[in-house]
């Protein structure tokens, strides 16, 4: 017997919220249980939040996973908004984003005209319960933040010292004349609020899925008839995955008298080298794995003067560290005559890993799972079909709500390889170690498997992926992540 209307309204309102069943219950007056905005003042406050938000989080181009833009869920009501901020101090950074001020990189002359950032009108107080409430005055429009209990007195110590910081925009009773100057410039920039009031109050239908943005590059933002297939496609089961059809790994054989040289590359693109695609921190963590067996005299080269090598303090036992500053070919020779160590591990800067996969006795390719959005280094990408198979077009990303509507796409949430084989055709197939999948993630539709059911290729593709981890560059390695580690080690090693 299935649920009742209302029922089913509720757990539909609570995917779109992040709320639970209950609390989703409170209100069920729009069509998908989530009540739009009944005033255009408020609308207009809900669209510019979203706006500034986006701005600032979408710029770290990282998938949405179970927070949004410091948001942990959103409670929608007929006249006003309730969000929820996530308890790692993210209330200061969204506080200092959305309080008007003058932009400090426009200079102009006249007083009327500054450039302002931030949402112009915008002011904040502090309410009881640790919350803080965001207003716009002369208007009755207001977007309630609910802060962790912990953090209630610094908020509320935050507001009081605008007034002594010399800050008049931010703690003026009403709008100044250089925020009515910018609102009608703020107003079309923002184009039409109905939208992003409306994906405001529904984001969470997005969280889980791989990469979306809530506004494109155009400022485009979905449809409530997108959000049901963004819902669907989330939904959806997920049929059994095949098997990459990939080489199989082997056992390294260590060159008698010298060391096993191994360079740690990355995948090219139209014969480009990129940065940031975790080749520091593959070379970095396999050589802490490979010397923490305690068997092996393990040398890490790091020639990549931005690399840092991902060691900080004193290397582990069995682990030593050398900073050439370039990959110099005769002091790769001299590494591989001396009998110092029993391996080497090259991190490559870009503009040399061709030369150090020639100089190396192995190469091992690195292709990130997820990354910063690099042309020249993208080894995967989003992928769409239509009911009749077809892939949407490549240039889909730059206005892809569009073509989705217009094509009557059937959205597959999932990240499908580029071309796998020609990503690393710079460097010799034959002395190909491994390609190791670096960012691997466990929720459904965006895990390696997901992402590799269809991929066809010689090269030897590493079993274990390395799992995502959401830490600072130079912190040590989780759990998992040196699990992963220690297991190439030993498949490539022994």
């Amino acid at each position: 017997m299935s649920a009742p209307h209302a029922t089913r309204r509720a757990r539909l309102r609570s995917q779109l919220t992040g709320e639970t069943v209950q609390q989703a219950h409170t209100d069920l007056t729009g069509a998908d249980g989530v009540p739009d905005a009944d005033h255009p003042e408020q609308v207009a406050l809900e669209a510019a939040v979203l706006g500034e938000l986006h701005e600032t989080f979408a710029r770290e181009h990282r998938p949405a996973d179970a927070h949004l833009y410091g948001l942990t869920r959103v409670q929608p009501r007929r006249d006003g908004l309730t969000l929820h901020l996530r308890d790692d101090g993210v209330w200061e950074d969204i506080l200092d984003l959305l309080l008007p001020e003058p932009d400090p990189g426009v200079d102009t002359d006249d007083a009327s005209a500054v450039p302002l950032a931030g949402i112009p009108g915008l002011r904040c107080r502090a309410l009881p319960k640790a919350r803080l409430e965001l207003y716009r005055p002369g208007t009755t429009a207001t977007v309630t933040l609910q802060l962790p209990k912990d953090a209630a007195a610094a908020a509320k110590q935050w507001i009081a010292e605008l007034s002594a910081a010399g800050d008049p925009m931010r703690n003026a009773a009403d709008w100044t004349d250089s925020e009515r100057a910018a609102l009608p410039a703020y107003q079309r920039w923002a184009g039409d609020p109905g939208p992003r009031s409306r994906i405001l109050r529904r984001m969470f239908a997005f969280r889980g899925l791989p990469k979306v943005a809530l506004i494109d590059v155009h400022g485009q933002v979905p449809t409530d008839g997108d959000l049901q297939q963004l819902l669907a496609a989330r939904n959806r089961p997920l049929a059994p995955t095949s098997s990459p059809h990939a080489g199989t790994p082997r056992r390294l054989p260590a060159p008698a008298g010298r060391p096993l040289i191994i360079a740690v590359t990355s995948g090219h693109l139209h014969g480009q080298g990129a940065g940031g695609l975790g080749r520091t921190t593959v070379a970095a963590e396999l050589a802490r794995a490979t010397a923490g067996a305690g068997q092996r005299r393990v040398l890490l080269v790091d020639s990549d003067p931005n690399g840092h090598a991902h060691l900080q303090g004193t290397p582990p036992p069995g682990l030593s560290v050398e900073r050439p500053g370039a990959l110099d070919p005769d002091y790769v020779r001299q590494l591989a005559a001396a009998d110092r160590h029993d391996i080497v591990i090259l991190d490559t800067q870009p503009a040399d890993q061709t030369r150090a996969a020639e100089l190396a006795d192995y190469w091992l390719g690195v292709a990130p799972l997820w990354q910063q959005p690099s042309r020249n280094g993208w080894f995967l990408v989003e992928e769409t079909l239509g009911a009749d198979g077809r892939r949407l077009p490549d240039a889909w990303d730059e206005n892809w709500l569009t073509t989705m509507r217009a094509h009557r796409w059937d959205v597959r949430w999932r990240v499908a390889p580029r071309d796998f084989d020609g990503m690393f055709a710079p460097f010799p197939a034959e002395d190909c170690a491994g390609i190791l999948l670096l960012g691997e993630r466990e929720h459904p539709g965006t895990r390696a498997a997901d992402y590799l059911q269809d991929l066809t290729t010689d090269l030897p593709l590493l079993p274990n992926a390395i799992p995502y981890a959401d830490r600072t560059p130079d912190g040590p390695a989780l759990p998992a992540e040196a699990a992963a580690y220690e297991s190439t080690a030993r498949i490539l090693f022994g």
